[in-house]
C-alpha cells in the first residue's frame, strides 16, 4: 500500500463526507484542513494496527480496513465540530464576564463613560475592571 494511495483516499474520504454534510467541498476552509489531518492521523493508526493475519477484518485487506477506519474518524470529528452544543467555559472565565456585565450596566445607569457613547465599549469596561486589553 503506497503513501500516495493513502493520501488519495483521505482526500476522497473528506470530500465525500464534505458533500454529505455541507453540501459543497471548499478546499480553502479549516474545516477541510482539520479533516484531512485527522484522516491521515486515522490512516496512520490503521497502518499501526493492522495485522494482514488476523482473520477479523473482512475481505479487501488493508484498503478496506483503512477506509473504515477513516471514514470512522472523519464522522466523529464532523459530529464534534458541526454540532451546536454550547462551549463549557472555566469558571474563572464566566466570573469574568458576570463581573464585566455588572460593570457595563452600572456604567450605563450611572453614566459613568468617557465619551459620548449610550453604551460603554469593551476598552472602557476592561479598564474599569482592570483587566489589561
Amino acid at each position: 500500500y503506497s503513501i500516495r494511495s493513502g493520501l488519495r483516499l483521505v482526500e476522497r474520504l473528506v470530500q465525500g463526507v464534505l458533500q454529505e454534510k455541507q453540501g459543497n467541498i471548499d478546499t480553502s476552509s479549516s474545516l477541510y484542513s482539520d479533516l484531512v489531518q485527522e484522516g491521515l492521523i486515522a490512516l496512520l493508526d490503521a497502518m499501526q494496527h493492522y495485522r494482514e493475519s488476523d482473520n477479523s477484518h473482512e475481505q479487501g485487506g488493508f484498503a478496506r480496513y483503512a477506509q473504515k477506519e477513516i471514514q470512522h474518524q472523519l464522522d466523529k470529528s464532523v459530529s464534534k465540530n458541526l454540532s451546536n452544543r454550547p462551549m463549557r467555559l472555566p469558571k474563572s472565565v464566566v466570573d469574568i464576564v458576570q463581573k464585566a456585565r455588572d460593570v457595563a450596566r452600572e456604567m450605563v445607569v450611572t453614566g459613568n463613560m468617557e465619551g459620548q457613547s449610550a453604551r460603554p465599549t469593551l476598552e472602557q469596561v476592561a479598564d474599569k475592571i482592570h483587566i489589561p486589553t
